[in-house]
């Protein structure tokens, strides 16, 4: 015989809890994670939350186990021991409406659909695949909206408040620095915070990864009854799928099922679906299936807001000329902006009482520092390139060569630093940079036609190699 508390009541009452439990979530929240989700109360103090899978089992303790216990706590009127398991077979309906039968010392807790019935639960993962890394700044709030971008704006966040998929595909493209990573990485912090539905961020050099790691058939089958799963699936930089047929037949295969299933496809690419080189008709067909928006350049309204936001993410005070003579440089896309703005961060941090306000350009009456910018340009038209590709992910030979230039020629000429090189250079890090730098230097002790590439390259920015 089990024995009781003082306090604990005879019978639980499961549609109050239930009741208290809506009431401390969003209806869309309970109507996804909770009308299919059994909970037992064992006395004298604990319920059980029976999941169908690991995956489930986890996003509910993660996201709602608080929640859950303040429901409880306001019920039984004690702090009960919340204890999330797997389902459990032969679980048994409650015996009355307003209460739930004893057996075995077990009280059980499910919510029925309005016909009584129970409904099988959904499919989850049994594990949780991790997410490319994200920045956490790159919010909705934190992104200027504006003409050029307000309409792709509006579709991505229509993903985070319905389930619905008004748009399915939703191909994002322009070109480098216009915002495609921030739209995409902001969906997915919104449906991550918010719990409403399973979301993956993958680049596609990760999804790359990811192939590699599990090759075989059994673990590829496995993988892919992973990936299908997530009911949001946001993929970046998808040109980079040019780099292998295999690569776009494995991405094909996702697209078929995940479409099938009703889940969200949400990807990123520079350029147009029908303008992707080397891409697969079938695939090329399926991305032309929904919704293709164009993220354009900024006008000077939007850049204005661009700096105003980023400056109040970087926690500094810009003063109105400066920012103003910033966002006038049309030339600079808003990743470059952003450079540029990260640039004179430091040096209102680095000299918060100096006198003199910082410019975003030099005197006019001294000659023009070197830009990177400047760099770009030359760099391009020497290797016969659009600065764009000079700028993308892509891995061709000559571009990477000419990349790896244009970095070394950055940090050799200006005084920018690593960190700010890299922001030049489509958002990459340091250490992308620092290798690039050590690659040409030793290249240039070897190749005597790298070091007449920079020779000439020097002379044309008309500096002299230090």
């Amino acid at each position: 015989m089990v024995s009781r508390s003082p306090n604990e009541p005879s019978f639980f009452p499961s549609q109050v809890f239930f009741n208290d439990l809506s009431a401390r979530i969003s209806k869309q929240q309970f109507d996804t994670w909770f009308k299919e989700t059994p909970f037992r109360f064992i006395p004298p103090n604990k319920i059980v939350v029976s999941s169908p899978t690991r995956f489930h089992r986890q996003w509910l303790e993660v996201k709602f186990k608080e929640p859950i216990r303040l429901a409880a706590k306001a019920i039984l009127h004690f702090e009960p021991e919340i204890d999330f398991q797997l389902s459990m077979p032969n679980v048994k309906e409650p015996s009355e409406p307003g209460g739930l039968a004893q057996e075995a010392g077990e009280k059980i807790l499910e919510p029925k659909n309005p016909d009584g019935k129970k409904k099988r639960p959904p499919p989850f993962s049994k594990q949780l695949l991790s997410s490319s890394p994200v920045k956490k700044e790159f919010t909705f709030s934190n992104f200027a909206v504006g003409p050029s971008n307000r309409f792709t704006y509006s579709a991505l966040y229509t993903v985070t408040e319905s389930t619905i998929n008004n748009y399915n595909p939703i191909v994002i493209h322009g070109k480098t620095g216009m915002g495609k990573t921030h739209l995409l990485q902001a969906c997915f912090l919104k449906l991550n915070e918010e719990s409403q539905r399973p979301a993956l961020y993958l680049t596609c050099d990760d999804f790359i990864q990811l192939l590699y790691k599990h090759s075989g058939t059994r673990k590829r089958e496995e993988l892919h009854h992973l990936l299908r799963e997530y009911e949001v699936l946001l993929v970046d930089d998808l040109q980079n799928l040019s780099k292998s047929s295999h690569f776009q037949d494995e991405f094909l295969r996702l697209f078929n099922e995940s479409f099938a299933r009703g889940h969200q496809i949400i990807v990123s690419c520079d350029c147009q679906p029908k303008e992707l080189p080397v891409f697969k008709e079938k695939l090329i067909s399926r991305l032309k299936m929904g919704l293709i928006t164009r993220l354009e350049s900024p006008n000077l309204e939007t850049r204005l807001e661009m700096v105003s936001k980023k400056s109040a993410v970087w926690g500094i005070k810009v003063p109105d000329g400066v920012a103003n003579s910033l966002a006038a440089e049309v030339e600079l896309n808003p990743r470059e902006l952003e450079g540029r703005l990260l640039q004179i961060s430091n040096l209102i941090k680095s000299f918060p009482n100096s006198a003199e306000q910082p410019s975003s350009k030099p005197a006019p009456s001294q000659p023009r520092e070197l830009r990177i910018t400047d760099i770009h340009r030359i760099v391009a038209a020497y290797y016969n390139l659009k600065r764009a590709e000079l700028l993308s992910g892509c891995r061709e030979k000559t571009l990477v060569l000419a990349r790896q230039v244009a970095m070394y020629l950055s940090r050799k000429l200006t005084n920018q630093s690593l960190e700010e090189i890299g922001a030049f250079f489509g958002g990459r890090d340091h250490a992308t940079v620092i290798h690039s730098i050590n690659k040409i230097t030793e290249l240039s002790e070897k190749d005597m036609k790298i070091k007449e590439d920079l020779e000439l390259l020097a002379k044309q920015l008309e500096l002299k190699l230090p």
